[in-house]
């Protein structure tokens, strides 16, 4: 991105000016690399997508086999049944996302990777917070992390709702995509620390797991 903001800042182009962050790019492939070297650049970055989506979709399979349908829903069954249902997995995740793909695309936003921010946020916005949790508190259970998470996902709901133009003007909050994760964060942490001062405090061992009972060497 860097290297196309200065090319055409040198190689000035009226017709970039009109093109959204995404289309500047391919624009850049299609007009400006000769032939061969285009159809290089688009097969790898057609590779790259590819090696993304096949291991989300394999890790889907993975899990749903593994640790859904073996041990809850279909025991001791064959290995061809198991590869069935990873395969039917595969395909409806699959179609999911080709789903998913084309309602974001008609979604009027400025950039696709704030969206990304934003929408990214509701699967991992807490993980910081867990791990920031559970290594500098001593309070928090599972139980008040689970209400902190509810709560934070909930915001996170509405932060992407807010983002991405689906919500009235007047309960739309005015903070930037970008902000998204870290307010998620803040949320949970605070929901949950509060929560575990109205819970039983139950000792627990702790030893050389937070920062407050780290193992200390004796002679």
């Amino acid at each position: 991105g860097s290297c196309l903001f200065a090319y055409f800042q040198v190689h000035d182009d009226p017709q970039v000016a009109q093109l959204t962050y995404e289309q500047v790019f391919p624009y850049f492939i299609l007009t400006r690399l000769p032939p061969g070297v285009a159809g290089a650049v688009i097969a790898g970055v057609l590779s790259a997508a590819m090696s993304s989506v096949d291991s989300t979709l394999n890790a889907i399979a993975a899990v749903m086999v593994v640790d859904i349908v073996k041990p809850y829903l279909a025991k001791d069954r064959s290995d061809r049944f198991y590869l069935n249902v990873a395969r039917a997995t595969v395909t409806a995740a699959a179609v999911v996302m080709v789903v998913v793909a084309v309602i974001l695309s008609s979604i009027p936003i400025h950039t696709i990777n704030e969206l990304d921010w934003a929408i990214g946020s509701l699967f991992s916005g807490c993980v910081m917070g867990i791990f920031l949790l559970g290594f500098f508190s001593t309070r928090v259970d599972h139980v008040a992390a689970l209400v902190g998470l509810v709560v934070a996902v909930a915001v996170n709901v509405y932060l992407v709702l807010s983002a991405i133009g689906w919500l009235p003007q007047g309960i739309t909050c005015p903070v930037h995509k970008y902000w998204t994760s870290p307010l998620v964060n803040v949320t949970f942490m605070v929901v949950a620390y509060a929560i575990s001062w109205f819970r039983t405090h139950e000792s627990a061992k702790l030893a050389g797991l937070t920062v407050w009972t780290m193992r200390r060497k004796t002679d």
